[in-house]
């Protein structure tokens, strides 16, 4: 399940989504932590498998299944298997899989957006994620609201991002004159070809 809602087997997330897996049998699940017997969990690699015996907890009144939840790390993204192992009452073995697709999403969305470094002296460079392909603005306002630059990109993949040759600034505006230190504000715009639009607002600061 992908926060209540069954995945099929081949399913495309968003990153960091919260997952909710069901576990059922007429034997009830095992639960003991034997060597060997525990709920598994893992993508891609068994070799990395974790222990989900803590986050197992069974339906009120119900003792034949239950859930466990999982949340995926927020900076993964592209084609991932995730495989479920979990033994029963009786010591009967079942495995599953699903293929996950974490590159895209249903809706536009854009996150962790920064500039590095900030504070900056000479340059500074935009970086973010966009859950879907998309063209990204970045417009630099001063604390007034008077329009300093604006920095653009082409069409971007889905995933982490910056701004390609634009992206590094060097703190002038578009004039080509130094600004003054102190703190800025800039407005981070991406646009996919479907029309879809998200702004955020940031700010950084110029020290020399």
């Amino acid at each position: 399940f992908n926060e209540g809602r069954l995945l099929q087997a081949e399913e495309t997330l968003r990153q960091g989504a919260r997952l909710s897996i069901q576990l059922q049998d007429p034997l009830g699940i095992n639960l003991t932590g034997e060597i060997g017997h525990s709920i598994l969990l893992w993508l891609n690699d068994e070799a990395d498998a974790i222990a989900m015996n803590n986050a197992f907890e069974y339906d009120l009144d119900d003792h034949t299944g239950g859930r466990l939840t999982y949340n995926l790390d927020s900076t993964l993204t592209g084609r991932h298997e995730l495989w479920v192992q979990a033994w029963d009452g009786a010591n009967n073995r079942s495995r599953k899989s699903v293929i996950l697709n974490l590159n895209l999403a249903v809706s536009l969305d854009a996150e962790d957006i920064y500039n590095f470094p900030n504070p900056f002296s000479g340059q500074t460079r935009f970086f973010y994620v966009l859950s879907r392909s998309a063209e990204v603005t970045i417009t630099l306002f001063t604390l007034n609201g008077a329009k300093i630059l604006t920095l653009q990109s082409g069409l971007q993949d889905a995933g982490p991002q910056r701004l390609p040759e634009f992206g590094q600034w060097n703190g002038t505006d578009e004039f080509g004159d130094a600004i003054a230190n102190g703190t800025y504000l800039y407005r981070f715009r991406a646009e996919n070809p479907d029309g879809e639009t998200v702004v955020k607002w940031g700010r950084l600061a110029r020290l020399r």
